[in-house]
């Protein structure tokens, strides 16, 4: 909803167009679709674009995990995945 308030929605509409793809995407939304509207809602947009990016780089990797390819030690972007969330973490916990 903090991310749907951004855009200017006073005509009907527009409106009416928001809460159709709300309907049409329940349930449907990737993790990096969810990640993109919460780094939207929490930072700026220079920022989210620049985390989104990061997320979708240690998620390839986590990917490539789940389907069972050998990922080696050195390719684990851990300490990248610690400073995100944390980074995400302390944004939350000051809204």
């Amino acid at each position: 909803n903090k991310f749907l308030a951004r855009f200017d929605l006073s005509s009907p509409s527009k409106k009416r167009y928001i809460e159709r793809a709300q309907e049409v995407m329940s349930g449907k939304y990737s993790l990096a679709d969810k990640f993109n509207i919460v780094s939207g809602v929490l930072q700026n947009d220079e920022a989210a674009l620049t985390d989104l990016e990061m997320f979708l780089k240690i998620k390839k990797i986590r990917d490539r995990i789940v389907h069972g390819e050998d990922v080696s030690d050195d390719s684990l972007l851990v300490h990248q995945l610690r400073e995100l969330l944390t980074k995400y973490l302390i944004a939350h916990l000051n809204q």
